[in-house]
């Protein structure tokens, strides 16, 4: 082995500055390359090497080995994802399976940037053609994994428009900007792109750098979700890009005999695609409790994809760009918190408890629940007798804030379970926990004492001084739009011009009453949404000032 040049390819300034952004993560550092620097970075790095390709290609005439050699790209990226899918089915759900073995079949168009960095330090070069093989290698390995999963899904309210993004794989920005490059590179003669030259070449790798730190950072995050699903991920992952590249680069001596080709064709077959593919809004539901089931409801209510096994830990949505991921309740709060997830819903007391830099986007009108403080019968408590004592809880962090709030100082016990018990085995003085009755308190002899700690139910939650943006946006119009129609009806009648004052004020709608004429002279149509709980009270009063022909219509959603 060539130690020197081991040595050299670990030392390589774009690769310690891709370590750097997983050391920066490590550190929990601010460090961060803006969104918008960064998407530009990746432009640049695609037009880079698109127009230097094409400036390449134009000194080349079409031959057979170029045909060969485009047909060979093609077949790798149809091929490597027909095999890996079959591997990721044993261990994954069908979508997970497609995805990832569409990425695999893909290209990256940064490892491709990178090869080509390494050829240049070792005075090797490749042909320009290699570009125009890279952008064609892009949507095949898509289409392919549409396909496979289109055959093997079987959740008829799961299928997927798949002329959309068969479209969207042609068309999107990465393979559109590299071609276009491409093409206006072979155009313009040596003069032209003398003038910019230092743009394309002399700026490369600095931005080479910037950017491989940024794709550092991003990896640094995941490593932890990554390592969560356990050993088969992790050994896939190493494993398929060594033999997928390893077997490349002995079967492309059929096709060409230039080693820089042969390289970076065993690059591209290693490598998987992450530049073309937009990122998703990762969103935390609870995998299991009182809130899982109905937050899975009104995910579906809102238009989202949601997952049908219950074993499933991430369930991706490719309309609404979304990935869901199934964790414990607990949990959510922290990942939001972290910036791992973007968004998640979770319960407002888990919130609270976990203390992350998490805060609340809305409540979601399920799941309602009160915290209360209880002591055994007869002690007659208020809150300042608490001082000094030991309370037992599941939920120690919400209790702690709301002691430190009225200034008090206790003790807190934290339990699992069985908080009720704990004052009969002499572990505590009194418990702060859940209530709805109080038929569980009653009957191990306590009684509640002094205000609510909290009033708690489903929120959607964000990390705490984040930006919202137009996805989290979309989501929250969304829930809110079925969070209203549960609240709300719609109400239609018939009433008297004479009577319609008092009818508007009795439903004022959310706005103003849509008022109609009717063919019966001195009558109107009108429609107004009114409150759920209050309908029977409303039809009565309307009914008895003359109002006739109420008629009540449910409200799947809305959009106000």
């Amino acid at each position: 082995m060539n130690q020197d040049l081991l040595i050299d390819n670990l030392t390589n300034p774009a690769l310690l500055f891709f370590v750097l952004g997983i050391i920066a993560v490590y550190l929990k550092s601010d460090l961060e390359i803006p969104e918008n620097s960064s998407k530009f970075i990746s432009l640049y790095l695609l037009f880079a090497i698109g127009f230097k390709g094409g400036q390449e290609l134009s000194h080349e005439g079409f031959s057979m080995e170029i045909g060969w050699s485009m047909l060979f790209g093609i077949s790798i990226s149809s091929i490597i994802p027909l095999y890996t899918f079959f591997i990721l089915k044993r261990k994954l759900n069908v979508f997970d399976a497609g995805a990832i073995a569409a990425a695999y079949g893909s290209v990256s168009a940064v490892t491709f940037v990178t090869g080509i960095s390494y050829l240049e330090s070792q005075q090797l070069s490749i042909h320009g053609h290699m570009v125009a093989i890279m952008a064609l290698m892009e949507s095949p390995s898509i289409i392919i994994g549409l396909i496979l999963v289109s055959i093997f899904n079987k959740e008829e309210t799961n299928k997927i428009k798949k002329t959309s993004l068969i479209s969207h794989s042609f068309t999107n920005g990465s393979v559109l900007l590299i071609l276009g490059s491409l093409i206006i590179g072979y155009l313009a003669n040596a003069k032209q792109a003398e003038g910019i030259k230092p743009f394309t070449n002399d700026l490369f790798k600095g931005f080479l750098a910037i950017f491989l730190l940024d794709i550092g950072i991003a990896s640094g995050k995941k490593l932890k979700a990554f390592f969560s699903f356990g050993w088969f991920p992790i050994v896939f992952a190493i494993i398929i890009p060594l033999l997928n590249g390893c077997l490349v680069a002995m079967l492309s001596h059929i096709v060409t005999a230039d080693i820089g080709n042969r390289f970076m064709f065993a690059v591209l077959a290693a490598s998987a695609s992450y530049i073309a593919v937009p990122a998703a809004m990762k969103i935390a539901v609870p995998n299991k409790g009182s809130l899982s089931e109905a937050s899975a409801q009104i995910l579906r209510e809102s238009g989202y994809r949601q997952r049908t096994d219950s074993r499933d830990l991430v369930l991706t949505d490719p309309e609404n760009n979304v990935e869901f991921y199934y964790l414990r309740p607990r949990d959510i709060a922290l990942y939001v918190g972290s910036g791992e997830l973007q968004a998640g819903i979770t319960g407002r007391d888990l919130l609270i408890d976990s203390g992350a830099s998490a805060e609340e986007v809305m409540s979601l009108d399920f799941g309602a629940s009160t915290f209360r403080f209880a002591a055994p019968v007869g002690q007659n408590l208020v809150l300042k007798d608490i001082a000094g004592k030991r309370i037992a809880s599941a939920y120690p962090g919400l209790v702690d804030s709301y002691l430190k709030t009225n200034g008090v100082t206790a003790q807190i016990v934290r339990l699992d379970g069985a908080v009720e018990s704990s004052i009969r085995l002499g572990v505590a003085d009194l418990i702060a926990d859940v209530v709805s009755t109080g038929n569980t308190l009653r009957q191990a002899g306590l009684e509640m004492f002094g205000e609510p700690i909290l009033k708690s139910e489903a929120i959607l939650i964000k990390r705490r001084g984040s930006n919202v943006s137009a996805e989290l946006e979309t989501l929250q119009r969304r829930l809110s739009g079925v969070v209203i129609a549960r609240q709300y009806v719609l109400l239609d009648y018939d009433i008297k011009k004479e009577a319609l004052t008092k009818a508007c004020a009795l439903t004022p709608g959310l706005e103003s009453p849509t008022i109609s004429p009717l063919a019966k002279e001195d009558w109107v149509a009108v429609r107004a949404m009114v409150l759920r709980k209050e309908t029977n009270r409303v039809m009565d009063e309307l009914w008895a000032i003359g109002a006739r022909g109420i008629l009540v219509t449910d409200i799947h959603a809305c959009r106000l």
